[in-house]
């Protein structure tokens, strides 16, 4: 690991955060491990990475929009970690669900490029300066 980990990280988060702004969940897919778990609130966990794109696609599909900030990112041996605080509305004008949360990604080197292994994340506990009190 170097210094520059946390802008390798950043960096990556932000590809994964303009494919999902323009709707290409096969972009986002492609951000994940090949053995990648998602594991969001309420749904049974998703594993590998085309299952990662079809719970992105319905996301999407059901009208979500998401804005996410990263915290604080951490070497962890030959990955990492990043941890952060997310907004995200759901549905269609006049019938909009807002939520706010925190979440966790543990990155791992694949293919030379640092990859999503662990996508985990649920609502509350967040305060303006992304910690809970």
């Amino acid at each position: 690991m170097t210094h520059d980990l946390p802008r390798a990280i950043e960096a990556a988060s932000c590809a994964v955060r303009d494919a999902f702004a323009a709707g290409d969940a096969t972009a986002m897919a492609a951000a994940y491990t090949t053995d990648a778990w998602l594991l969001a609130p309420n749904v049974d966990p998703v594993r590998g990475r085309e299952a990662v794109r079809a719970f992105w696609q319905a996301t999407m599909d059901a009208g979500a929009a998401v804005r996410s900030e990263t915290i604080e990112v951490a070497a962890l041996g030959d990955a990492a970690r990043e941890l952060g605080r997310y907004e995200m509305a759901m549905g269609g004008a006049g019938d909009t669900v807002a939520e706010t949360g925190k979440y966790l990604l543990v990155w791992r080197l694949e293919g030379g490029a640092w990859k999503i292994a662990v996508d985990v994340w649920n609502a509350g506990g967040v305060t303006p300066e992304g910690v809970a009190r």
